[in-house]
């Protein structure tokens, strides 16, 4: 039983490392602005993070979800590349388009785009060696890349801060540099572009058309915090609100981990003996990121140098609303195995609109994330 909850831990922690190494561009672009720019335009980056990710699940399902669930052992290679090609473009154009209409810093908009692009192909490395071998190895590949791609980024970064660029237009050129280097392309077999790869593609995506409408309610519901405390906040908190958003990357793919290994495990034998398990990890999970929230504030505000008071402010009870509900997405994941395809969609719908409702009603975004919480919650368990 030791040896079992040690090789457990171990895996949580390796796969919260690649995780966390997976989404670091956003964590290390925000140190940037807050050290060569405005602190505000942390919230700038979160909302083009947000948004972008949002267009992207809305372009393309994200096949190491389809693969942890069902395993999908019966599909194209090529059809996949043409529809990921196809819809990562579109949805590239798309999202800049959307950032610069609500306000965002053009280099901010920029810079999602080319991050969400890189991460849409390296979706397939991924998700195919979670197809071949276990979670663990398919964590320790992410790693790896992720590794690789934000050393890159920093090098730009810093080479063009050291040129006397701007905090934003210096993340651009790290941006541009990954982009460059690990030319995402490459990594795809060449494609036929003919009449069959197209209708194949086209059978490919309406098949998994659910997924992508569930992931894009799942990605609204992430966002709209980052919408909505403009409204509720005064102007001078918002960057601190930016960093909190940033920070929940963490959150979020802490118990995306956890979430791999139930997915599988329900794929291949016990369903409720892995929802137990789960349950009992996000339990255990939750209080240590809650914890982790209160002690890492000194820490937080010496990285982006703002004030310890001030940040800790809003850091901890609105980062502890987030580790909440992130807790009770990952659960609401499972969603997608129901009768019902759009249920998950219905959910995330749902809880949305009541974030909004309710925050608007009290004023306040932390009453609003923790009633969407609620809702959600009741839909995983009705």
């Amino acid at each position: 039983m030791l040896t079992h909850s040690r090789r457990v831990a171990t895996d949580q922690l390796a796969g919260i490392a690649a995780q966390v190494a997976f989404g670091s561009p956003a964590i290390v672009a925000s140190l940037v602005l807050a050290r060569l720019a405005d602190l505000r335009l942390i919230h700038d980056l979160a909302i083009a993070f947000g948004l972008t990710a949002t267009v992207f699940v809305a372009a393309s399902f994200n096949l190491s979800q389809y693969l942890a669930l069902w395993g999908l052992r019966d599909f194209s290679t090529d059809a996949f590349w043409a529809n990921r090609a196809v819809s990562a473009s579109a949805a590239s154009v798309i999202a800049v388009i959307l950032l610069r209409w609500y306000g965002v810093d053009p280099h901010l908009a920029v810079l999602a785009s080319l991050m969400k692009f890189t991460d849409s192909f390296a979706d397939l490395r991924f998700g195919l060696r979670l197809l071949t071998g276990s979670t663990h190895d398919a964590m320790r590949l992410l790693l790896r890349w992720s590794l690789a791609r934000v050393g890159i980024f920093m090098v730009g970064t810093f080479a063009a801060a050291a040129l006397g660029w701007t905090g934003e237009r210096a993340l651009l050129v790290g941006g541009v540099l990954q982009f460059v280097c690990l030319m995402p392309w490459r990594t795809a077999p060449r494609v036929r572009m003919d009449r069959s790869t197209i209708r194949s593609a086209s059978e490919l995506g309406r098949g998994a058309a659910h997924l992508a409408v569930a992931a894009t309610a799942s990605g609204l519901l992430v966002t709209t915090p980052r919408l909505i405390i403009p409204g509720l906040a005064p102007l001078g908190d918002l960057g601190y609100y930016g960093i909190v958003f940033v920070a929940s990357t963490v959150i979020g793919m802490s118990f995306n981990v956890a979430w791999f290994r139930l997915a599988s495990a329900t794929r291949d034998s016990d369903p409720l003996g892995a929802l137990r398990q789960f349950l009992l990890e996000g339990a255990v999970l939750t209080v240590l990121l809650l914890g982790g929230l209160w002690l890492s504030v000194p820490l937080v505000a010496r990285l982006y140098g703002t004030d310890a008071t001030s940040l800790g402010a809003v850091f901890v009870p609105v980062g502890a609303a987030l580790v909440v509900l992130y807790f009770v997405m990952a659960l609401a994941n499972m969603l997608k195995t129901a009768r019902y395809r759009l249920l998950e969609s219905t959910a995330y719908l749902a809880a949305a609109a009541s974030l909004v409702g309710f925050a608007e009603l009290f004023h306040s975004l932390i009453a609003g994330i923790l009633v969407a919480s609620l809702v959600l919650a009741g839909f995983v368990v009705g």
